[in-house]
């Protein structure tokens, strides 16, 4: 063998022994990439897993969450139904109660009005009886008289006879007012029971008479030509009627100097207050 093949020989196993050791050296290394890439992959499945369970308890805790913020909503609507109905029984005993004080008003003024027609009747009845003594003595007179006394005695008679039956009917009518008067004093001991208002609190109103000026049949507003120079206050109830026809109560809610406005709060059916209507505080 020449020494250029010789040469070219030893170079040929040198690279082959090279060759080889790069490639044992190559697949070492892949071997351990592969264990790094393998354990990588187990660690990122179970980080993975881990995520995912932690995401599953996150879900699971927002739906609770969830679940207790739509219940505390419900509860708030429900509270606020409750107060809303609350309210709404106020407004009603409020009004309940105004107009019953209005007719613990107006009784009170009848029985004083009644109290006057029956002093008047005992009056009446004192002078009857008066009137029937002259008469028993003009018959006497004229029993005791001559010529015309018979005639005197038929005429005392007969006006004796007519002031009786006045007198019966005066004691009639009297016994009358008396049984209403008892019916509305009980009455009366009824509402003052009920609201728990002094009869001398439900006379402080003052009395004071004006008419309507505009009606908002749309709101229940009535405008009245009295204010605070003529004494009205806030609170004050005035009752409303045409002619002979009561139409119903309202109740003051502002004042002006010579004008207030006030709501509808106890109406007449079939009645409508309207521009002109008398209205006062006290009917009696």
């Amino acid at each position: 063998m020449s020494p250029i093949g010789r040469i070219f020989l030893v170079l040929n196993l040198i690279l082959s022994a090279a060759f080889l050791g790069w490639a044992s050296n190559s697949l070492a290394q892949a071997e351990n990439y592969k264990g790094l890439l393998d354990k990588k992959a187990t660690e990122l499945a179970e980080a993975n897993r881990a995520s995912e369970k932690e995401i599953a308890d996150l879900n699971t805790e927002l739906r609770a969450k969830t679940q207790e913020a739509s219940d505390k909503l419900g509860e708030r609507d429900s509270a606020r139904e409750e107060v809303t109905r609350l309210q709404s029984d106020i407004a009603a005993e409020k009004s309940e109660k105004e107009r019953i004080l209005g007719d613990v008003t107006r009784i009170q003024a009848t029985l004083g009005d009644y109290q006057k027609t029956m002093d008047r009747l005992s009056s009446e009845k004192d002078q009857a009886n008066q009137r029937r003594e002259e008469a028993e003595k003009a018959r006497d007179g004229a029993v005791a008289s001559q010529g015309t006394a018979q005639q005197g005695q038929r005429d005392a008679e007969d006006a004796q006879k007519a002031l009786e039956r006045q007198i019966a009917d005066l004691e009639t009518e009297k016994q009358s007012l008396t049984d209403q008067v008892a019916k509305l004093d009980t009455h009366l001991s009824m509402l003052v029971e009920k609201t728990g208002v002094s009869v001398s609190d439900l006379m402080a109103q003052e009395k004071v008479d004006g008419s309507v000026l505009a009606v908002d049949t749309s709101t229940g507003l009535v405008m009245l030509n009295v204010g605070s120079e003529q004494g009205v206050k806030r609170g004050y109830s005035f009752d409303v009627w045409s002619g002979n026809q009561y139409k119903g109560q309202v109740v003051v809610q502002n004042v002006q100097p010579n004008m207030s406005s006030a709501t509808i709060k106890a109406p007449v059916q079939g009645t409508v207050i309207r521009q002109g209507d008398l209205a006062s505080t006290r009917m009696f």
